[in-house]
């Protein structure tokens, strides 16, 4: 199927590793011309660029930082004059538990920080883009903790459950700038990149146990095609405002007892020893 992304041009926050890099990958395998944002990993993020079959451009910034985010913007327009799709990918996640009552300011505030206030800066800075190309697409990645929480880490779930009432005002707000112009969500679940490294097994396992589909975790692979779907507009016309969760129908509520998820022993001790 011919998705219609070839030449458009797309920024990828968080685009040099994990889901980030998979979701670059199937860009520009579509023929798309795409935007490698880092923050830290430049070497990274070169390496990838190099890798790819289309002209692509590395580009770093801050983005929490408002200056940073809009001298982004303003480069990766100038790049090839125009900006088609983007995708809101970057965020953060802390490995160690916070109980709430021990959570301090700084520490919600950090979270609030880097994965909700950095897509608001994104955003702002795209929309009058949108409205001079009559034009865009905007696809943001959340989390499943949006949509159950998650706890000991609730300034995490807390931001990204932002992000949706976010996105449910943005879609009302971004057709006024151009007919056709759309955002939708992403919300993965555990997903086995880097920041899988270092969580307890089991932990993942008790989640699994209430999902239907809980024989493996998902790779930023199996994410990838769901977010680029979502920026076609070839495919994707007229789907805005919803959020699709790409977490194995997981619920609030124990589907599998241990015993059934004998096969994710395998396959922790292959991908995760």
């Amino acid at each position: 199927m011919d998705l219609g992304l070839a030449d458009k041009v797309a920024l990828v926050t968080g685009g040099s590793g994990g889901i980030g890099r998979a979701i670059v990958r199937l860009l520009a395998a579509e023929g798309a011309h795409v935007i490698i944002h880092y923050h830290t990993g430049r070497d990274r993020a070169e390496a990838l660029r190099r890798e790819l079959p289309r002209e692509s451009l590395v580009l770093g910034a801050d983005l929490t930082q408002e200056d940073e985010v809009r001298q982004l913007f303003a480069d990766a327009v100038r790049w090839r004059g125009r900006l088609d799709l983007l995708i809101a990918n970057a965020g953060a996640s802390p490995h160690e538990g916070i109980a709430i009552k021990d959570l301090t300011t700084e520490q919600w505030d950090f979270e609030f920080r880097v994965n909700a206030r950095s897509v608001f800066y994104c955003v702002r800075e795209f929309l009058p883009i949108v409205e001079r190309q009559r034009s865009g697409r905007i696809v943001i990645i959340s989390s499943t903790a949006a949509k159950f929480g998650e706890a000991y880490n609730a300034a995490y779930a807390a931001a990204k459950s932002a992000l949706h009432a976010f996105m449910l005002s943005l879609k009302n707000e971004i057709v006024k700038l151009a007919p056709y112009a759309a955002v939708n969500i992403v919300g993965p679940g555990w997903t086995l990149t880097g920041m899988m490294e270092g969580i307890e097994p089991s932990l993942v396992k008790r989640s699994f146990q209430t999902r239907a589909i809980a024989w493996e975790v998902p790779r930023p692979e199996d994410i990838a095609p769901i977010v680029v779907f979502l920026g076609s507009e070839t495919c994707a016309r007229f789907i805005s405002g919803q959020a699709i969760f790409v977490d194995g129908g997981m619920e609030g509520r124990v589907i599998h007892s241990p015993e059934e998820l004998a096969p994710l022993d395998e396959f922790f001790a292959k991908h995760l020893a």
